[in-house]
């Protein structure tokens, strides 16, 4: 068994961007770079299974270096652990470069990969998850002051958190 861990590289570091997703970018000189997972992801493979090869690979932003990386492994690994995903604009060229190419991946593919706020509420009540009740926005600036207390007494009255339509964004 061959497993390819994905990782962002350590020489960047994920920042938040407003009205963006994540950005990547290189890390500052002497600067610490964050722990993103609390265990070392090739280290547990190993000691669940002796047997296992496992290796890490860790990106860049850079697109075409990163799919270059992956089309060279992909016949020799049986999976890619994709801890790189949810980064940052490559993560989710990546993920479609692997799902387009039928390459065994963990994480979520493309449609997926940065569902919005609404597909979100769909899902946990298609499930039957208990979510607060939520109403879209579309242009905010159509609001006035009485159309958003009416908003607040369908929805059960203040506090109200305002959510942009993605995750990131």
């Amino acid at each position: 068994k061959h497993v390819c861990i994905l990782n962002v590289h350590p020489n960047y570091t994920i920042e938040p961007v407003h009205g963006n997703h994540l950005k990547i970018s290189p890390t500052k000189e002497n600067e610490q770079v964050a722990l993103f997972y609390p265990h070392d992801a090739e280290q547990v493979l190993k000691e669940l299974d002796q047997n296992i090869i496992v290796q890490t690979v860790n990106l860049t932003p850079n697109v075409r270096q990163s799919i270059a990386t992956i089309r060279r492994l992909k016949h020799q690994i049986d999976i890619f652990i994709n801890l790189y995903d949810n980064a940052d604009g490559a993560g989710i060229k990546i993920v479609d470069y692997m799902q387009n190419q039928g390459i065994a991946f963990t994480g979520a593919g493309t449609h997926f990969y940065d569902p919005t706020r609404i597909e979100l509420k769909q899902l946990c009540r298609y499930c039957r998850l208990s979510t607060p009740k939520f109403a879209l926005m579309t242009d905010p600036k159509s609001y006035d002051d009485g159309s958003l207390a009416n908003l607040s007494k369908t929805l059960g009255d203040f506090p109200l958190f305002i959510k942009p339509e993605h995750g990131y964004d």
